[in-house]
């Protein structure tokens, strides 16, 4: 078995593709926070796209989140990472939280249920597990490493 210390770098390009994608994910959802303090001046397709945006970038962030946590701290693996089944189910369970909560807000909060919210979870989710599938699992070169 592999022992790790919580100062383990992240080794792989997976983990540093991983990483960079669960950030891109919260990025999105805190900059359309930002912008649609004032919608006012925005076109009707760009409102739209504001609308949907925090839903793909949850999806990301989310989903993302939980694989790095899953392999590098729970696994304490640096190289062994989950397998796409593992990833699937994870995205799975990952979609039908944050469907749950499209509900939740309209039965607590009185807001519509969005069925355009719920595709662009389910678009977020897929291109994530599209993502996981096309990124290789590699060591990262020394000077990448021993720069991070």
């Amino acid at each position: 078995m592999i022992n790790i210390s919580m100062k383990t770098k992240l080794v792989s390009f997976q983990h540093l593709v991983f990483t960079l994608a669960c950030l891109v994910g919260s990025a999105i959802c805190v900059v359309v926070r930002i912008l649609r303090h004032d919608v006012s001046a925005y076109s009707s397709e760009f409102k739209y796209l504001l609308g949907i945006a925090p839903n793909f970038g949850a999806a990301l962030a989310i989903l993302f989140g939980i694989e790095i946590y899953f392999t590098i701290l729970i696994k304490k693996s640096k190289l062994i990472d989950s397998s796409p089944k593992e990833f699937g189910l994870i995205a799975l369970i990952t979609f039908f939280c944050l469907a749950l909560w499209e509900l939740l807000q309209f039965v607590f909060l009185v807001y519509p249920i969005d069925v355009y919210d719920i595709v662009a979870t389910l678009v977020g989710i897929l291109f994530s597990y599209l993502l996981f599938l096309i990124t290789p699992n590699k060591q990262l070169p020394k000077e990448i490493y021993n720069s991070i």
